[in-house]
């Protein structure tokens, strides 16, 4: 486990491009905090599995999570994780037989806290181990 630090987006204008001006005070570069993880273990034929992810309280964003097998099948997604709440345990579509799932891939996308501005997210390969 860890953290992963993404900078905020550039500020572009309708052209897209990077608005800058040097004649205005420098802007502290702000970050969006994402947990990290290499690994998940879940429990043989059951929907619901224990996770612990969450949402720094530091950020100012909503998080939304999604975990992927590798042929693309969605394992699950919560969306409107809010800074300071997490998630302990969520509803798989479809329960797992026991084995090794290497290379699945957990993303988190994340939205300002109004929810109508994507910013920076991540996408990751995770092993998933059901025993």
């Amino acid at each position: 486990g860890g953290i992963l630090y993404l900078a905020e987006p550039a500020k572009l204008n309708n052209d897209g491009i990077i608005l800058w001006d040097n004649t205005e005070e420098e802007t502290p570069i702000k970050y969006i905090s994402i947990q990290g993880f290499s690994e998940l273990s879940f429990s043989k034929n059951s929907k619901t599995q224990n996770i612990n992810f969450y949402n720094p309280n530091e950020n100012s964003c909503i998080m939304n999570i999604e975990l992927l097998l590798p042929d693309g099948k969605q394992l699950f997604a919560v969306d409107g994780i809010k800074p300071g709440y997490g998630v302990n345990t969520v509803e798989l579509n479809n329960p797992l037989p026991v084995g090794d799932y290497k290379d699945c891939t957990f993303i988190v996308s994340c939205y300002s806290l109004d929810g109508n501005t994507k910013m920076n997210g991540m996408s990751i390969n995770i092993n998933i181990n059901v025993k």
